[in-house]
């Protein structure tokens, strides 16, 4: 997909650049972001898989929004929450058949979801 995304855990968001990696004429130089999800919680970890975005986000700081884990489809830009209230997320990782585990601190748990025809 010609993107690096990265997770910017401080300032509660998602950000996504242009690689620069496309072969030929490119109409978004490279380092140029080109999308965001903010306010969506201290973001923890993302994984890619397909051609979406999967992140587990922990408490923000003013403790309102609980942690959660969402899927962004990366061709249009929507998000889904798959999953709120999990207590301590720490990173995640995602089979070759779509599982995500999420790693949590305290109680220290792996957890395992299968999302819907998704990632």
């Amino acid at each position: 997909m010609n993107l690096i995304c990265v997770a910017d855990r401080e300032n509660e968001r998602v950000q996504c650049f242009s690689a620069g990696l496309a072969e030929g004429h490119r109409t978004i130089p490279a380092g140029i972001p080109i999308t965001s999800a903010e306010q969506i919680g201290r973001v923890f970890a993302i994984r890619e898989k397909k051609h979406y975005l999967v992140g587990v986000t922990g408490r923000d700081e003013e403790d309102q929004l609980p942690p959660q884990l969402f899927v962004m489809d990366m061709t249009n830009g929507k998000a889904n929450t798959f999953i709120k209230g999990i207590e301590n997320p720490h990173s995640l990782a995602i089979s070759d058949e779509g599982t995500v585990y999420i790693s949590q601190m305290h109680p220290n748990q792996i957890i395992q979801i299968s999302l819907p025809d998704q990632a």
